[in-house]
Formats: structure tokens, C-alpha cells, sequence
């Protein structure tokens, strides 16, 4: 890249995709940190492309979720750093797939815990009919899963004790938690 390229402005779909980003995974506070820390800027638009460009590859090699961006593979297995977590990667067909990290799977069984099954293996029988697959392999399905697992627990409570029931007390601590973590 010549240094014509460098000097870019950032685009606004760069703009976008950065935004959605930090504001599914980052408070203000670490977001501003992060551009400081990294790129001496305290606004994503003060980016260049380029800079931009790096700054996505970062959220991605970090676990978060970017959409419709496309990670192009050298065709090899390869490890992702993340401070000091390690997270895999797998190549399937020439494209990068992240798996599902150890925390994803823990926050799976702690919302399937939550929730009342009407059978024993609900849960898995729910991945199925609903997601298509019964066991989570990739970071984007176990991003579904959570997601899905967090409407169904809620619509539970909502059925159960009404539309305020974020704002009642429960004696079972992990409702609690959970309602404090997503308020």
C-alpha cells in the first residue's frame, strides 16, 4: 500500500461496521481506550482506512462478532491471541472459522439452566429444531444460541410473572445475575 492509500479518510461503512461492533462488545470507556492506546485518536472517523481497516481486524482476532466481513485464509490452521487468551481457528472450504470459546459454552449452560425444559434433553432438541444444528461447534453459533437462549428465558418470565418482572427480587441468585448483567 503506497502512502497516497494511508492517508485516506476512513469510509462510512467503515463507521458503521466499528460502531456496531463496539456497541455490542465495548462500553464507551474501553472503546476510547483501545482507539487511544492503539492509534492515538480518541474518535474513529480521526482513522484512516487503513487504520480502520486494522482496527476491525483487531475486534475480529479478539472474538467479536464482525458482521458481513469476509476474513480472507491463507489456507492454513492458525491461533488468534487475545491478551492472554488463545482462542482457535479453523479453515473449512478456504474461509476462517472461529470456535466457540470455553466462556460461550459457559454462559449456553448457565441460560439453559435458567430455563424450564418441558423434557430432558430440551435444550439440544431446541438447537436443533430452531438453529439447525444440536451441538455448538462455531463462535457464530453459539452467538445465536445465547441470543436465542436469552428471548426464550425472558419470554418464560414474561409468561410467568408479567411484563415488570425485571423489576421484582427472586431468591434464586442466578435470576438475579442475570437480570443485573442485562438490564
Amino acid at each position: 500500500m503506497n502512502r497516497s492509500t494511508e492517508r485516506l479518510p476512513i469510509t462510512k461503512a467503515q463507521i458503521k461496521m466499528i460502531k456496531s461492533i463496539q456497541g455490542k462488545n465495548l462500553d464507551d470507556v474501553e472503546y476510547r481506550e483501545i482507539l487511544e492506546k492503539h492509534f492515538r485518536v480518541t474518535s474513529c472517523t480521526q482513522l484512516s482506512q487503513m487504520q480502520a481497516g486494522r482496527l476491525i481486524d483487531m475486534f475480529a482476532e479478539w472474538g467479536f462478532f464482525v458482521p458481513k466481513r469476509r476474513v480472507k485464509s491463507v489456507g492454513k490452521v492458525k491461533e488468534v491471541k487475545r491478551v492472554e487468551k488463545v482462542k482457535r481457528v479453523e479453515i473449512v472450504e478456504g474461509k476462517v472459522v472461529r470456535l466457540a470459546s470455553r466462556e460461550q459454552h459457559e454462559k449456553i449452560a448457565a441460560l439453559a439452566s435458567l430455563i424450564t425444559w418441558r423434557v430432558e434433553d430440551g435444550l439440544y432438541l431446541w438447537m436443533e429444531k430452531r438453529m439447525g444444528f444440536s451441538r455448538v461447534r462455531t463462535a457464530q453459533e453459539a452467538y445465536l444460541a445465547i441470543e436465542g437462549l436469552k428471548k426464550m428465558f425472558e419470554n418464560q418470565m414474561k409468561a410467568k410473572y408479567g411484563t415488570d418482572w425485571w423489576a421484582r427480587a427472586y431468591e434464586d441468585d442466578a435470576i438475579m445475575r442475570y437480570i443485573e448483567e442485562h438490564k
